[in-house]
């Protein structure tokens, strides 16, 4: 397709290309999946990074049989032939489409990569757990278990939100909280979140990394990360009052009606107790974070 950009003539394509240009291991992980070059070209030069702009893709895909269309994946193939899992796919099974955003244009291929773990059959976010995990997001605990009804620690959040926004933290080497080492895996996460205003301290010069996270500070970091994604969390139902509205800080009042009307969260309810509670000083559970994330990531796609 061509648009005009000032007097400059702009041309996308997207083509299918040849697998057999890949690796042996590559190819062996692509299977009979389409590869595609995304190219564009301004006038007569090749544009190959956008800058700090985004571009959204769709290509069309038909799963397998076999397929959990929740595990179908892009890969971005590297210069050096390595395939990098774009975290921000998603797949429309009413249009057929597969959906992404990129920042650059190179090579890109489609891929199946499902984790199986063998706790999360019974659980109400099994399909967000698939998505996640195959976009190497969200990672399970060791021994094929996710463990869905553990509690999520607020370092681990962030580290989660980092790989959803594509981060790269490599650049983060010290850290500024009394009780976070450089040395710890999340020291560069809980940094970058609380650079970008996402996570706070909690007083003290410390982070509490290994604290639970409850369900209000869970809404205000989503809520603020889609701030920092430059993303507007649509209204897409109708408000809640919650039973227990009194109850939710003041910092995350807002976040909760915004993630509550985007649809990501919703509130519990309780045999006991008439109504719709929002719970905000739970714990929340790995699956409770996995279903929200899955929900953002598929909002912003």
């Amino acid at each position: 397709m061509t648009s005009a950009a000032g007097n400059t003539e702009l041309t996308v394509s997207v083509n299918k290309t040849d697998k057999t240009k890949l690796s042996e291991s590559n190819q062996a992980a692509v299977g009979s999946r389409p590869v595609y070059d995304i190219n564009v070209v301004a006038g007569k030069t090749a544009i190959h990074d956008l800058n700090g702009g985004n571009a959204r893709i769709s290509i069309p895909y038909v799963p397998q049989a076999s397929e959990d269309s929740h595990a179908v994946v892009i890969y971005y193939i590297a210069n050096d032939g390595e395939l990098i899992v774009v975290p921000n796919s998603v797949y429309d099974a009413q249009t057929g489409q597969l959906y992404f955003t990129v920042s650059h244009f190179s090579t890109y291929a489609v891929g199946y990569s499902q984790v199986n773990f063998n706790d999360t059959a019974a659980s109400f976010a099994k399909d967000s757990i698939v998505y996640l995990s195959a976009r190497k997001i969200i990672d399970g605990l060791g021994g094929n278990k996710f463990a869905p009804k553990a509690t999520m620690t607020r370092a681990d959040f962030t580290l989660i939100l980092a790989r959803i926004a594509g981060v790269q933290l490599d650049s983060y080497k010290s850290t500024s909280f009394k009780d976070v080492k450089a040395s710890d895996y999340y020291a560069a996460s809980a940094e970058w979140a609380s650079e970008k205003g996402i996570a706070g301290g909690i007083g003290g010069g410390k982070f509490e990394p290994k604290a639970n996270i409850s369900r209000e500070q869970m809404v205000a970091m989503i809520a603020r990360f889609a701030a920092f994604m430059n993303y507007s969390l649509p209204a897409n139902a109708n408000a809640l009052t919650f039973a227990d509205d009194s109850s939710i800080s003041g910092y995350a009042k807002e976040a909760a009606a915004a993630v509550q009307q985007a649809g990501i969260i919703n509130g519990k309810t309780f045999a006991s107790k008439e109504g719709s509670y929002f719970a905000p000083k739970d714990f929340a559970t790995r699956e409770e974070a996995a279903k929200m994330l899955a929900k953002l990531i598929q909002l912003m796609a």
